[in-house]
């Protein structure tokens, strides 16, 4: 066997045995609650269930204050179609059906969502990497960039 297929038979063994390691981007969005939560970890549905005020409470206890990006920004939309899975037509006629049968409002909408987290108990938000400031909010789940 030549020095050279030697070399890409172990880097063939090496590439398939090895986990997958994927660099940081500024782009991935973290999760963020309240440094005062509970909260450890998320679901990607159980925050679909929160941010779509389907839940009100965490499974460990808690009330849930979703905090969404102001509305137009490529946060909220990289969110929508991560977690919500919607277009932003199909999430206001979501919230119009919404405040018809139940009177429900849509989550509150802030320019800077971590600072709405640091101040406000009991909130959880989302934040791309670049912009997040350690020791403002607790990390929860990594939504890789898309």
């Amino acid at each position: 066997m030549t020095r050279l297929a030697s070399v890409v038979t172990v880097l063939a063994f090496v590439l398939a045995v090895a986990p997958v390691a994927r660099a940081e981007s500024p782009r991935d969005i973290l999760v963020v609650v309240n440094r005062a939560s509970t909260v450890d970890s998320v679901t990607i549905d159980e925050l679909r269930d929160v941010f779509l005020k389907k839940r009100a409470s965490w499974r460990s206890g808690g009330k849930t204050t979703p905090v969404n990006a102001s509305e137009g920004s490529s946060l909220r939309e990289d969110f929508r179609k991560r977690v919500l899975n919607m277009s932003s037509s199909a999430e206001k006629s979501y919230w119009q059906k919404r405040k018809i049968k139940a009177g429900e409002s849509r989550p509150a909408e802030f320019e800077n969502t971590l600072r709405a987290v640091f101040k406000l108990r009991g909130a959880v938000s989302y934040v791309y990497r670049s912009q997040f400031k350690e020791g403002t909010a607790r990390v929860v789940l990594v939504l890789p960039a898309g």
